[in-house]
């Protein structure tokens, strides 16, 4: 990062610990690189989010598109849910979305249309994802 490469983040299942989990990636790329370097400040909560959206998009050329959330882009959001006990105080979200084992993927929305409502997934059913 310091000599301006950009480095991004993506997932594909088996190369990516076996999981779809961005926020996970997130967590472990800032983590790996902290203990690597010896450096705590190494690749912040902010940095580990650029590199899963603004970076990554930018990689694929995409950067005018996609991977933040502006007039005219395309819209993909996910919220969290934070508030659990075990994630209590929280000081700094951004970190705690990083770095928490405790949070929940409450709404998905791809393109401005909702694809996850209250955790539930609206677009397919849990047999039709295990068989595809």
């Amino acid at each position: 990062l310091k000599a301006g490469v950009n480095v991004c983040l993506g997932t594909d299942g088996a190369s990516s610990n076996n999981t779809l989990d961005m926020l996970t990636e997130m967590q472990y790329a800032s983590m790996l690189a902290k203990g690597s370097t010896k450096d705590p400040t190494v690749v912040t909560a902010r940095e580990a989010l650029e590199m899963a959206t603004l970076r990554g998009a930018r990689a694929l050329g995409l950067g005018k598109e996609t991977g933040s959330l502006a007039v005219g882009k395309a819209a993909d959001m996910v919220a969290v849910d934070l508030g659990q006990l075990e994630a209590s105080p929280i000081f700094d979200p951004l970190g705690h979305l990083v770095y928490t084992n405790s949070r929940e993927v409450t709404h998905v929305w791809v393109d401005g249309r909702c694809l996850v409502y209250g955790g539930e997934v609206l677009t397919v059913t849990v047999d039709m994802a295990k068989t595809d």
